[in-house]
């Protein structure tokens, strides 16, 4: 029979995961969301974060050949005055 993992385990576990996953769009997303190309979106997130609102994260997702792979992730927070 396999161990007993404990709640606190789990919950490790998740909060690590959690890391690999951040929030935001990738390039690509942000592209369909706007209804714009790669270079104007590219210009918009460099315009973003010369005002220091760009946070860059990381996602794990699934590539075409069922491997996971991580890819970047960009969000725009805006900070307050």
């Amino acid at each position: 029979m396999a161990p007993k993992i404990t709640e606190d385990a789990w919950i490790a576990e998740i909060a690590r995961l959690s890391r690999k996953n951040d929030s935001g769009q990738t390039l690509d997303e942000w592209c369909r969301k706007l209804g714009k190309g790669r270079d104007s979106i590219r210009r918009l997130l460099m315009t973003a974060k010369q005002k220091g609102w760009l946070v860059i994260g990381q996602r794990t997702v699934e590539a075409l050949d069922g491997r996971n792979m991580s890819t970047v992730v960009y969000r725009i927070v805006q900070k307050k005055q």
